[in-house]
């Protein structure tokens, strides 16, 4: 480890130099600090795509007959269709306006953490994303925002030429 501030003006070799070094010594830290968002994040998904999934293998099997007096009235498919797609919307919907900036905040503290020589934790690096929490979530929505923006404005171009080109 360097001694002395580390706060300095890099180079584009150093900086990437840098954060690889950062990334290889800590890659066991900062992959516990992702699994602990990652992992539940991907078994409720799982979880509630389940249905879905086993009426996708309905449909695809011709030897399961349509019963229509059973469960498996059209209601019914369309009742498991709309939870399954409505619940997981939800979930992935909280997981990138919560949970996604929740585990940046992590990740990005452990690692300011490490390129200034000390240690780090997983209570630690969730602590500090918790307490700026708003603030990730807000800058994630105004990137949402600005996203959105960009391809409204590229859409509507595309439109516009294809409206000239259409009335000449």
């Amino acid at each position: 480890m360097v001694t002395g501030s580390r706060l300095r003006p890099l180079s584009v070799g150093e900086l990437l130099d840098e954060a690889f070094r950062l990334y290889r010594n800590n890659l066991l830290s900062l992959l516990a600090i992702t699994a602990l968002v990652q992992v539940p994040y991907m078994l409720i998904s799982s979880l509630l795509q389940l249905p879905l999934q086993r009426l996708a293998g309905r449909a695809q099997d011709p030897t399961t007959p349509f019963d229509p007096s059973g469960v498996e009235s059209p209601a019914a498919w369309l009742g498991t269709l709309a939870f399954s797609t409505g619940s997981s919307l939800l979930v992935s919907l909280l997981y990138a306006i919560v949970f996604l900036p929740l585990l940046e905040g992590a990740l990005t503290f452990a690692v300011a953490q490490r390129y200034l020589a000390r240690p780090i934790s997983l209570s630690g690096s969730f602590r500090a994303a918790f307490r700026r929490l708003g603030s990730l979530v807000g800058a994630r929505l105004l990137l949402s925002l600005a996203s959105l923006l960009v391809v409204g404005v590229f859409v509507g171009m595309i439109v516009s030429l294809v409206v000239l080109a259409a009335s000449s």
